[in-house]
């Protein structure tokens, strides 16, 4: 229950950030505002050496300032049950707040983007190491929950369906998050999403 609460607080500050920011974008100009709710695979090795996938679902809040470029705000959060190389289960709750770039075609039927994002990563519900030896030693020291830097860079596609309504065909990032482990610290994920963007101010 506690790393979930401290999961939640950055997950609730990042959005009212974010819909504040989209709120004056649309008071003050045409630019549109996009909000996207996707479905997440996570590939991470975030409390072993040893990669798995992880799943759950995304929100990310993204406004136009000055013709491509931007701001986006994301909340992701995913679940890997006990299948694990530890045998214990893992959640994450990412937030990460940063610029972004759009580029249109034409006829406004496809959006291409970049975006550069940092916040904070909660991992809860598992074994993170705060000593010397490997996880779940009794060298270990471990805790049920850890925060940690998170920096998230990546792209993807948007395929227009009307005036409304989108298609996020796919995004891909590179997420590195810094853990404790007991060996490097640093975790390098790859994370994967589609689903549905509803556009407004526009």
């Amino acid at each position: 229950m506690k790393g979930m609460k401290s999961g939640i607080l950055p997950m609730a500050v990042m959005l009212a950030a974010g819909a504040a920011s989209a709120q004056a974008v649309v008071a003050g100009s045409s630019a549109p505002v996009d909000l996207a709710v996707t479905y997440d695979a996570l590939h991470t090795n975030h409390i072993t050496t040893q990669n798995f996938w992880m799943q759950g679902g995304a929100v990310e809040l993204g406004a136009r300032l000055y013709r491509g470029l931007g701001i986006a705000a994301r909340v992701e959060g995913e679940h890997a049950g006990t299948n694990t190389t530890t045998g214990e289960p893992l959640s994450l709750v990412t937030t990460v707040f940063g610029p972004r770039y759009t580029m249109e075609t034409r006829s406004h039927r496809y959006a291409i983007f970049g975006e550069g994002l940092a916040g904070i990563s909660n991992g809860f519900h598992s074994l993170f190491s705060e000593g010397s030896g490997p996880v779940g030693s009794v060298n270990a020291g471990t805790t049920s929950s850890s925060n940690a830097l998170a920096v998230d860079v990546g792209g993807g596609l948007d395929v227009r369906l009307n005036h409304r309504f989108a298609l996020r065909a796919f995004r891909a990032s590179y997420l590195r998050t810094q853990f404790p482990n007991t060996t490097t610290n640093v975790q390098n994920s790859l994370s994967l999403s589609a689903g549905l963007v509803v556009r407004f101010g526009r």
